[in-house]
């Protein structure tokens, strides 16, 4: 069974490198970015599963991130789950989930693998139709 590959793209490096030590702790392929771009990149390259995304970013905000992963038709099904310590003004329509810290970190591997499975289940439903 192949492991599943999360990306943590987080501006706060030491933030992004910790979530991706203990996402590698609790099973998952885990990588990090510090940047949108970078984050971008790093999803076609790898072509991840689910990406856990701060919204404050040096060059782009989260929201424009998840604009640009979900019109890359190779990736557009991952699961993105956005993370922050700020009380959200809106969700954004086009992300899985939503969560803001503190968080445990069973609750972010519960949300990741429970958005993966619903995007799978959408993708063989389309398939099948």
């Amino acid at each position: 069974m192949p492991t599943t590959k999360v990306l943590v793209i987080d501006d706060n490096e030491a933030h992004a490198e910790g979530l991706a030590e203990l996402l590698e702790l609790s099973g998952y392929d885990a990588f990090y970015a510090t940047s949108g771009q970078q984050g971008i990149d790093l999803a076609l390259s790898h072509r991840v599963d689910a990406v856990l995304l701060d919204i404050n970013l040096p060059d782009m905000s989260g929201y424009e991130v998840c604009r640009r992963l979900r019109t890359e038709q190779e990736i557009a099904d991952l699961a993105i789950v956005f993370h922050t310590a700020a009380t959200p003004t809106g969700v954004h329509h086009q992300a899985d989930a939503f969560l803001t810290y503190p968080i445990e970190m069973s609750h972010i591997c519960h949300v990741i693998q429970g958005c993966i499975a619903r995007r799978k289940i959408g993708r063989t439903s389309a398939v099948s139709q």
